[in-house]
């Protein structure tokens, strides 16, 4: 009997160790925000360790001192942030250390996009109206200098007015050329691709995708299949689910509200994204501080799922971690990033695991 005891201890022992062998690894996830006059005490991005398994985050250390940067975007080569300021940047950095900053061609930059091959970069200038396209080496990540830059005309389509152009969101649907341009201030969506006729030149093509005045498109995503976009309107807090053409047009199929019928407060919606099984879109709401879940039907029309509380106050992003089941928000105006948990049918849950975090706009994790 004490052998057999001793046996089933051994056993115990070798299966804990095991299971400790099986802890996931914690993730660095990068953190961007406002700083100088309007956040003071931030200095830069900053790190958190994000623990998988428990979601607890680490206190936030800076990674490098920096402007206003408000978007990321984290590649092999290094990290990109924008300056969202008055001249508006854009820094390239390695390790921690600034080695390149170049002009972003317009005020207030909001928006980075690096398309497949790793080619090209494009950046959008919210105050200034326009994009900027970079050539960028896929190997060290170093931009060129001069990219080619529109900016958009301060009158609306078909004579609608509006007070002035605000590109907000620039990108690539999944294996197609034109490149997409968001623009809020002008309600609409317009179409671009490589110029046969001058190297480094983007013309126009197609037709626009013209939303309700005052609509004010913000960002959207696209389906993996390359047929469908879902598009955030931040002004009327809606969500428009759109198909893609053979050429790359944009025809409107539904639009939802991204609130609740009876709310009658200020909101305005900010960040959307797509789950990796493409079943689920989720949407935030700043002012109703809500994450919005919403599910997808197999012919891609969409149906409001659930409202989930952010647990504080301007939920401008927020970042997915599937492989956590966890979904991170970033409220900007009550200074926390907070974790919610992602059931297996998409839904969000509390899981109150939160961080003190300066006015945080942006998550992204390391590669």
């Amino acid at each position: 009997m004490a052998i057999r005891i001793a046996v089933l201890l051994l056993v115990g022992s070798l299966a804990a160790c095991g299971s400790g062998n099986q802890q996931q690894a914690l993730q660095t996830l990068y953190v961007g925000g406002y700083t100088a006059e309007k956040v003071p005490t931030n200095e830069g991005v900053y790190t958190v360790q994000f623990d998988p398994g428990t979601r607890e985050m680490s206190q936030p250390v800076l990674y490098t001192a920096t402007t206003s940067p408000s978007w990321l975007a984290v590649t092999e080569q290094g990290l990109y942030a924008v300056e969202e300021s008055g001249a508006g940047a854009i820094h390239f950095f390695k390790d921690g250390k600034r080695v390149q900053t170049l002009p972003s061609e317009g005020a207030a930059p909001c928006h980075i996009a690096i398309n497949d091959d790793g080619k090209t970069l494009v950046v959008s200038n919210y105050t200034g109206g326009s994009f900027a396209v970079f050539n960028r080496d896929p190997s060290s990540g170093l931009l060129e200098e001069n990219p080619f830059t529109i900016l958009h005309s301060s009158k609306g389509p078909n004579a609608r007015q509006v007070t002035k152009p605000h590109v907000h969101w620039a990108g690539w649907a999944p294996g197609k050329d034109p490149l997409y341009i968001v623009d809020l201030g002008l309600d609409s969506i317009t179409t671009y691709t490589k110029s046969r006729n001058e190297a480094g030149h983007f013309d126009r093509v197609g037709s626009q995708l013209l939303l309700p005045v005052g609509a004010g498109p913000r960002q959207m995503v696209f389906h993996p299949n390359g047929k469908r976009a879902y598009i955030l309107n931040e002004l009327n807090n809606t969500l428009t689910y759109a198909e893609l053409e053979s050429n790359g047009d944009l025809i409107e199929q539904q639009t939802i509200s991204t609130l609740p019928a009876d709310f009658k407060d200020h909101s305005q919606a900010a960040h959307i994204a797509l789950s990796a099984n493409s079943k689920n879109v989720y949407v935030s709401n700043r002012g109703h501080n809500s994450i919005a879940h919403i599910q997808l039907a197999d012919d891609g029309k969409m149906a409001m799922n659930q409202w989930q509380n952010t647990q504080g106050d301007w939920p401008r992003f927020f970042l997915l971690l599937e492989d956590a089941s966890t979904l991170l928000v970033a409220n900007q105006k009550s200074n926390s990033l907070v974790a919610l948990a992602i059931a297996k049918n998409g839904s969000l849950s509390e899981t109150g695991q939160t961080l003190a975090v300066n006015a945080p706009t942006f998550i992204a994790p390391s590669l």
